[in-house]
């Protein structure tokens, strides 16, 4: 299981938490972290789901989990 992360220092808006990619959670709370999917994908589907979640909240910079 992967967990990817976007993080950024202010909330996510509205119209951002709506274009996230399916499986992908809105996070508060949690300092810098705005965002959170855990998954088991193949590596062409997580660099999609990626992508996605970099197209949704362009300003943020993209993590991995633990």
């Amino acid at each position: 299981m992967i967990t990817l992360l976007l993080r950024r220092h202010k909330p996510l808006t509205l119209p951002e938490i709506g274009r996230l990619p399916s499986g992908v959670s809105a996070v508060q709370g949690e300092g810098d972290i705005v965002a959170r999917a855990r998954v088991d994908l193949p590596l062409p589907r997580l660099l999609r789901l990626a992508a996605g979640m970099g197209a949704a909240v362009p300003d943020a910079r993209f993590g991995r989990g633990a």
